[in-house]
């Protein structure tokens, strides 16, 4: 015999119970996803940050900072990675006052030698000048010695006016070459003739040049270009505008030229210092006036075929 008995309640129970593991289970599940979701989700952004930085510092950007938070990896990387670029950009700073420093130092350094340049002219000129006069005053008369007299007078005046001027109009300094070139013309006699030519229209007297950058060059052609000459020696000056904004010089000897591998010496001294030859020496410390008051797209060139020719590039600043 069997004796079965129901109890109805149970089934309510029972419900309970399984709605109540069923709770448990979801979440058990769902706490830790989102736990490990928000984990991941800000690991990430720490990540992408970390990332970000590290892109703008190798891009030269170094501006671009975000704090990380924490005290882990993460943290201590990108901490190094601010140390890291602060010693950067110091060290860029250093290199930049260092580079105008050394500018400055430069700019000093040529004005420096302009300033021995123009207190010593040159010695060997001012020698020559003078015992040019006195060997004048042995041989003959007034008119000559008056004349180199006031030539050398002239020179002398318009160097001292502009020991410290920074720009002079053109046709002044034209009248200093042509001086300088008179009273070589009185000491040489037919070995040194000259000409000066300008564009036509061309007025000296609008436009302005620095100071004392035509005479070494002429210089240059009375002593080395002529040399050899012993007669019929002529040096032709031409002054044009070239292109737009730019004003073109041409100092031309007709003397035997310069040799293929002693022009490019020279052409190299000019750019860069070195062992000069004697000529150079004038050459490059005009060519690096010019561009340091005017910039890297001006200067000298010099070429050597029928005599030498240098061609000084300046802006044509009108006055």
């Amino acid at each position: 015999m069997y004796i079965t008995s129901l109890d109805f309640t149970v089934f309510s129970d029972v419900r309970h119970i399984a709605t109540l593991c069923v709770s448990i289970t979801l979440a058990a599940i769902f706490l830790p996803s989102v736990i490990i979701y928000n984990f991941s989700r800000q690991f990430s952004n720490r990540v992408k940050t970390l990332k970000n930085a590290m892109g703008y510092a190798a891009s030269g950007n170094y501006d671009y900072i975000k704090t990380i938070q924490g005290d882990d990896e993460l943290s201590s990387t990108f901490s190094d990675l601010c140390s890291l670029i602060d010693n950067v950009k110091g060290q860029e700073s250093q290199m930049y006052e260092v580079q105008i420093k050394k500018q400055d130092l430069r700019n000093r350094q040529q004005q420096m030698e302009l300033m021995l340049l123009v207190s010593q002219i040159n010695p060997h000129f001012i020698y020559n000048a003078l015992e040019t006069i006195r060997m004048m005053a042995l041989s003959q008369g007034a008119e000559d010695v008056s004349e180199a007299t006031v030539l050398l007078g002239n020179t002398m005046r318009y160097v001292l006016e502009n020991t410290e001027t920074m720009s002079v109009p053109l046709s002044k300094e034209l009248d200093y070459i042509e001086n300088y070139l008179s009273f070589q013309k009185i000491r040489f006699g037919d070995r040194i003739n000259y000409t000066l030519s300008l564009e036509e229209g061309f007025c000296p007297e609008h436009y302005q040049i620095l100071p004392l950058i035509l005479q070494p060059i002429v210089e240059n052609s009375v002593i080395h270009g002529l040399e050899n000459t012993d007669e019929n020696g002529e040096i032709q000056i031409h002054i044009c505008r070239f292109a737009d904004g730019f004003l073109k010089i041409d100092i031309k000897d007709n003397g035997t030229g310069i040799p293929e591998g002693r022009l490019r010496q020279l052409r190299t001294n000019i750019e860069n210092p070195g062992n000069f030859v004697s000529s150079g020496i004038g050459l490059h410390n005009i060519n690096q006036r010019i561009k340091l008051f005017y910039g890297q797209d001006y200067g000298i060139s010099i070429s050597s075929k029928n005599g030498t020719l240098v061609t000084l590039l300046l802006p044509a600043y009108a006055l």
